[in-house]
């Protein structure tokens, strides 16, 4: 099964599984989606035309997206919540269908047939920070299908490969594992559960996923949770992209990859390529951080400087310019762009980055005016054009995690700032405001985004905490995140349907107040909140040993028995009718059992035995059986070069030091295990 030429998925093996419904369990072959494909597509009765679905993570918004492609209807995703949005797009462009995800509705809005279209055009999405008029991405099948055909390339995906839809639809990146996953013939989990339920992990698990792809905001999530899929054996890579990860973050999830048997893809790339543009190879994750990688298979980068020459030096920085199959033929702010052809065969990104003499690149910053938070592109002069058609003076100013407004003359900023974020689906806590009475300008007559920032910074509330009973505390902390909302101690998080960076900004809030924050506090009122007394967690039994501890008490125990003894060469050597010497002497007879025990152990702390076959045993290897040869080999070595009677002078000793049962290399290795290896 792959996509062809116009985005039609051809069967090769119409048995396999495609879609896994998590919500009725229901699996969905290749051959009964390419039969509720057609089914769908025969609904597209009024001929070619715009379909505009509202998605919501639901096999049937897969059914509507893929049969709009199979129908060459081209498709207009907007999240299902996003009413303010969907009404602009039905104003500004001719969308002949109107498809509800949630109750499978069809709307045929007759007065928008035959409106020409390009043929290619296969793909609208709006550019993320777009607010009053939508400006869309015009993608065609040959953008999507190339760059289907890269991430399933450089990923190495393959029809084992199963993938959760925990990315909206909507999303560029979230669809994009849709496309490549089915391309490669892949299952995809449709589930519209979020990161914060265990519900999502269970059904990772459950159905042996092999990714899991994520936003910044998705990876703070899941390790202030707890709830990182250490313990999936079916996973084998993870991947990273919707803005800028820390390098010390990319660095550990990286280390950590490479001990728990699986990648981690740092990506970038942007809607206007749909999307992905270049990749960072897993095994430079962790010496390369900062890194965003190489092109995608098939495409270039390049940087040119502020007169549009080209950068051929390494360590000059300029503006990121990508040039492949895979970018857009245009945007469209009116219906007259729906039938133009390609406009442009490169995209120069807006962002500044520099390369080292080994082709990776790396960013530096941005040369447009845009801010990347929560995952979602912000363009400050489309705010600012926003408020202006409000008949608001004002500036947009900011950083990557905020989103700061400079206004004169409003009477109600809190609400200006809300219904801005509401357009924009970022956080209104990623919102701050600030009036002025004027504007701030350069000297030039330009306006001063510095100052704007420094007033916005100056002006910032800081977080306060309420003295007085805990109640108030609470509250204040669930006011403080959520401005504008009506908020009293009935009020839980999962009722006010925020988002996952919302949550993560909550909890850190409520940490300070509830020492011991509950399980499932997202599902709790306030009020029981206040009155939790950690009745919902059994805190663990203190215990005067871990696997650690235990494994080290093994060796050190194997140590001793074989340093003590009454012989000249004995490390200890102690008389034998002491005390200590017939303790040491009734031990050596638990050797053995110590040996197994000591297996035991360090395969236990592989924590991989329900790895399948060929994943267990290459990382037994690279854990095992290479630190022990190494071992077995060094200590071979020095007693050679020392002189010593366990040297290698013949072959009889290499037999009798490498390989009989007690070869003395262990004492390597027990060192190696003691200091805190896994070996």
């Amino acid at each position: 099964m792959a996509f062809d030429a116009h985005m039609r998925l051809t069967s090769d093996n119409p048995d396999r599984i495609a879609l896994i419904c998590a919500s009725s369990r229901e699996q969905i072959s290749y051959k009964t989606l390419s039969d509720r494909i057609e089914l769908f597509a025969l609904r597209l009765e009024a001929g070619r035309g715009v379909v505009l679905i509202e998605t919501d993570n639901s096999v049937n918004a897969v059914f509507a997206y893929l049969a709009s492609l199979h129908a060459q209807c081209p498709a207009l995703l907007v999240d299902a919540e996003a009413t303010a949005q969907k009404q602009q797009l039905l104003e500004q462009f001719p969308v002949l269908y109107v498809y509800a995800a949630h109750d499978d509705s069809l709307d045929i809005r007759q007065a928008h047939r035959d409106t020409p279209l390009h043929p290619d055009l296969a793909l609208l999405l709006s550019t993320s920070g777009s607010t009053g008029q939508q400006k869309l991405v015009r993608l065609s099948h040959q953008n999507l299908r190339s760059n289907a055909e890269a991430i399933c390339r450089y990923l190495e995906l393959t029809h084992r490969d199963c993938a959760p839809t925990g990315l909206p639809m909507d999303y560029s990146f979230g669809l994009s594992v849709i496309n490549s996953h089915l391309h490669a013939d892949g299952r995809l989990l449709v589930t519209g559960k979020s990161l914060i339920e265990d519900a999502f992990w269970a059904d990772f698990r459950a159905h042996n996923c092999t990714s899991f792809s994520g936003v910044p905001e998705h990876f703070k999530l899941i390790e202030k949770t707890g709830l990182f899929p250490t313990d999936a054996p079916s996973l084998r890579y993870v991947t990273q992209a919707g803005g800028r990860l820390s390098p010390d973050r990319v660095e550990a999830l990286a280390r950590q990859g490479d001990a728990d048997g699986w990648a981690f893809y740092v990506m970038y790339g942007q809607t206007e390529a749909a999307p992905r543009l270049s990749y960072l190879p897993p095994h430079l994750a962790a010496s390369r951080p900062g890194s965003i990688g190489r092109a995608i298979p098939g495409g270039r980068l390049s940087l040119i400087d502020a007169d549009g020459n080209a950068i051929t030096r390494p360590g000059i920085t300029g503006e990121l310019v990508y040039h492949g199959p895979n970018v857009m033929m245009g945007y469209a702010t009116t219906k007259d762009d729906l039938a133009r052809p390609p406009e442009t065969d490169c995209l120069r990104t807006g962002d500044l980055a520099s390369f080292d003499a080994d082709g990776l690149f790396t960013l530096q910053g941005r040369a447009a005016r845009f801010l990347k938070i929560a995952g979602k592109r912000v363009s400050l002069d489309a705010v600012e054009e926003r408020l202006a058609s409000q008949g608001i003076e004002g500036l947009a100013t900011g950083r990557d995690d905020f989103l700061g407004l400079v206004l004169t003359k409003v009477s109600d900023a809190e609400s200006v700032a809300a219904d801005l974020s509401e357009e924009l689906g970022i956080p209104a806590s990623r919102l701050h405001t600030c009036s002025t009475e004027h504007i701030p300008f350069k000297a030039n007559g330009k306006p001063d985004y510095q100052t704007a920032l420094a007033l916005i910074e100056a002006s910032a509330k800081p977080e306060t905490r309420v003295e007085g009973p805990r109640l108030q505390q609470i509250l204040a902390a669930f006011r403080e995140q959520f401005p504008g909302e009506h908020i009293s101690p009935e009020t839980s998080f999962d009722e006010l349907e925020a988002s996952s960076i919302e949550f993560v900004d909550l909890e850190i809030r409520l940490g300070a107040i509830l020492s011991d924050l509950p399980q499932g506090w997202h599902q709790l009122s306030i009020a029981e909140l206040d009155t939790h007394e950690d009745t919902s967690i059994a805190k663990a039994t203190p215990r005067f040993y871990d696997m650690a501890a235990l494994r080290s008490l093994g060796t050190l125990l194997v140590v001793l028995i074989h340093i003590v003894g009454d012989k000249p060469e004995t490390g200890l050597r102690l008389e034998r009718d002491s005390l200590l010497f017939a303790t040491f002497d009734m031990l050596s007879y638990l050797s053995m059992p110590l040996y197994t025990l000591l297996a035991g152990l360090s395969f236990a702390m592989l924590g991989r035995t329900e790895m399948s076959p060929a994943r267990f045993l290459s990382h037994t290897v690279r854990t095992v059986v290479i630190p022990t040869l190494i071992a077995m080999f060094t200590f071979a070595a020095i007693s050679t070069v020392m002189g010593t009677r366990f040297g290698i002078f013949g072959l009889d000793q290499l037999i009798d030091t490498l390989v009989m049962p007690y070869a003395h290399f262990w004492f390597i290795n027990a060192f190696i295990m003691m200091s805190g290896g896994h070996t």
